[in-house]
């Protein structure tokens, strides 16, 4: 895993294959309701929804780290501090879990981007330039290009 714009801790890492914990029960489907608002209550009462049991290894100086790998059935828990306004990229450097939606943004300090950030015009233009080009051709390109 890797963030664009800052460097991670890695707070905790470790295994992640009780179907119960991560889906709800031990079939390995989601059950109802996984994504409603009583998900705080529902771990908090079962601990259902994560595989972290909240400790942090070496709490006062936690590695620190640009790319963290993170295994197939595991977990990993990493904090960074928000100290670069911007839309950051997290996501996984392998090309098809890219491509598939295994990324995130990051939207950090929305405020200074807003009202202290001045954006070049020509990243406006460059969206602008892309949007014509694709909306006369196809893009012959299976993933992401990252």
């Amino acid at each position: 895993m890797h963030l664009h714009g800052h460097n991670i801790f890695v707070l905790q890492e470790g295994s992640c294959t009780d179907n119960q914990t991560v889906f709800g029960d031990n079939n390995g489907t989601s059950v109802q309701g996984h994504t409603d608002t009583n998900v705080k209550n529902k771990k908090r009462d079962s601990g259902y929804g994560s595989c972290w049991d909240g400790s942090i290894v070496n709490p006062s100086n936690p590695q620190r780290r640009d790319v963290q790998m993170l295994l197939p059935g595991n977990y990993v828990v990493v904090q960074w501090n928000q100290d670069n306004p911007g839309v950051w990229p997290f996501h996984c450097h392998i090309a098809w879990h890219l491509s598939a939606g295994f990324v995130w943004t990051v939207l950090e300090q929305p405020d200074s981007i807003e009202h202290e950030m001045d954006i070049p015009q020509v990243m406006a233009q460059t969206c602008t330039d892309w949007s014509a080009w694709t909306s006369r051709n196809v893009v012959d390109q299976i993933d992401d290009g990252v």
